[in-house]
């Protein structure tokens, strides 16, 4: 029986009263600006303020400011500093909230970019990697947590994937526009600081409206509230993870600088080959979190992923091809992306909505403790005279552990959404 005009007018009524009501919300409140925004923020903390490093190192070593085991050493400040930053955002978070918290971890990451262009030598330079890994780990969980917040199970994966997407966009980014005449790097590595000071700032003034907490969303859960029944499976992926992360430091690390010593080639060529970790860390979340996933289920999605990492280090052993090495290292990098996206979902599924800034806190802490391993160890190989080969013979060596980890990481057989889904 057809409606009555009156229940087509209310029906209509409501739709422009719902309309009317989505267009009158905030900027902050709104689903796609929080989205740019928590990308941008991406964009960077991975992209600008982590990549920047990997990218000019060539560069560095060339011009005299460090050699390539005090590259390493510098790397492991800049991983404690991300220990300390994961402690550090959950008390800046609790006092304020996520968004301010964002918000001075992205200040601090701007100004140690800026002093980081001044040469006082390798120890000046490991005191600002230290603030800018400070920086990441703050600014990298508050993004993690304020994009997710009010998402449902349906869309977490591709809102999840889009912090990926950012990341490797904005490493892609850099890589290609740092070598470029106009910055001119070859003469001086102090222009390439400069340039990502900024853009880093540019990045940050965007996004700064976005930066807040959702209204009514809950934030710091008290223990009770983040309590979970799956804490060994969560035991398990964070080693797993971590694990991960320690195989995947020589390529975010070192590969401009293996391939500019290895091959022969030109600074720029070098500085622009991390782009293709870039490429990576942009297509894993995407591949991993969505192809796999559909293909072979979430559980198998996470051994295929460290199994790609596993042929893709043994190919950089046997091969001395430049192209398969490059080839390589990207599906190193897709690797790392695909696992931080398959690890976020997981750790929100299995420690629910009031557990997650918690479990990602212990995440953090566990990946700044294996970076800072990795780079300390590939610093000590190459100090030892061992070459670049020792540092990916490790990565296999790694990649392999946390293969065999990840058999025992298992999920719930019915994912339980709570979180009012409001990305609609």
């Amino acid at each position: 029986m057809p409606s009555s005009p009156r229940h087509r007018n209310s029906g209509n009524r409501k739709d422009r009263s719902s309309i009317e009501d989505r267009c009158m919300l905030p900027l902050s409140e709104r689903t796609w600006y929080r989205a740019i925004a928590c990308m941008l923020t991406m964009i960077a903390v991975v992209g600008v303020l982590f990549g920047i490093y990997p990218t000019l190192l060539p560069a560095m070593i060339e011009q005299g400011w460090l050699s390539k085991s005090q590259a390493g050493y510098v790397e492991s400040a800049k991983s404690i500093g991300v220990l300390l930053g994961a402690f550090a955002c959950t008390s800046i978070g609790k006092k304020y909230n996520l968004g301010i918290a964002a918000r001075i971890f992205l200040l601090i990451g701007l100004v140690s970019l800026g002093l980081s262009a001044i040469n006082f030598g390798p120890i000046w330079l490991g005191i600002n990697r230290f603030a800018a890994g400070f920086s990441i780990a703050g600014a990298g969980m508050t993004a993690a947590a304020l994009i997710t917040q009010g998402a449902g199970s349906k869309h977490r994966g591709k809102i999840i994937a889009l912090l990926a997407l950012g990341a490797g966009f904005g490493t892609i980014l850099m890589a290609t526009t740092l070598p470029l005449p106009m910055i001119d790097i070859k003469v001086s590595a102090m222009n390439g600081w400069l340039y990502a000071t900024l853009l880093f700032g540019l990045c940050i003034a965007i996004a700064w409206p976005g930066l807040r907490t959702r209204h009514g969303s809950l934030e710091f859960p008290d223990k009770k509230q983040s309590r979970s029944h799956h804490k060994r499976q969560l035991v398990v992926l964070t080693i797993c993870y971590g694990t991960m992360c320690i195989a995947a430091t020589p390529v975010f690390v070192y590969l401009s600088t293996y391939i500019h010593d290895e091959y022969k080639v030109t600074l720029a060529f070098s500085s622009m080959a991390y782009a293709i970790a870039g490429l990576g860390v942009a297509l894993g979340g995407f591949v991993c979190n969505g192809i796999f996933v559909r293909l072979v289920g979430r559980y198998f999605s996470l051994i295929l992923t460290l199994s790609m990492g596993l042929g893709a280090a043994l190919l950089i052993i046997f091969s001395n091809i430049l192209w398969v090495d490059l080839l390589a290292s990207f599906l190193i990098a897709m690797t790392h992306s695909g696992c931080s996206t398959l690890r976020t979902h997981d750790i929100l599924q299995l420690a629910g909505a009031s557990g997650e800034v918690i479990w990602l806190k212990v995440v953090k802490v566990i990946t700044s403790i294996a970076f800072a391993i990795g780079s300390f160890a590939s610093g000590l190989l190459l100090a030892e005279g061992l070459g670049f080969d020792s540092l990916f013979i490790m990565s296999a060596i790694t990649f392999s552990l946390a293969l065999a980890a990840s058999i025992f990481v298992t999920l719930p057989k019915s994912e339980h959404d709570a979180t009012h889904d409001s990305t609609e």
